[in-house]
């Protein structure tokens, strides 16, 4: 027999956000879908900020076997260095979970 439960992922005044865990999993697929999109097509900036970045779905085992998908990653990468350039400029600044100054940013890649 399967098993399934629930586990809160976000709850407010006005919406709740469940998973699933199978099988007595520790991980629920929401969390487990979360963890393979973002190890390659995120950024974490701090322990409170992630952007998430451009892609599409990996048909191959890793995203380097994707010419468009390592494309992706590749300018994920440029932006993540531009974006430490702005930040040690001090044109943005991170402040816990806010980028201030991000708002009239251009990146050119």
């Amino acid at each position: 027999m399967k098993t399934a439960k629930l586990k809160i992922i976000e709850q407010s005044d006005k919406v709740g956000l469940y998973s699933i865990c199978f099988d007595g999993n520790d991980l629920t697929e929401y969390e487990k879908f979360v963890q393979k999109f973002l190890n390659d097509a995120s950024l974490r900036i701090s322990d409170q900020i992630l952007i998430a970045g451009n892609g599409g779905a990996k048909t191959t085992r890793t995203y380097e076997e994707d010419v468009e998908l390592s494309g992706y990653v590749m300018d994920l990468q440029k932006f993540d260095e531009l974006l430490a350039q702005e930040l040690t400029s001090g044109k943005i600044t991170i402040e816990q979970n806010v980028i201030t100054g991000i708002e009239s940013a251009t990146f050119e890649l």
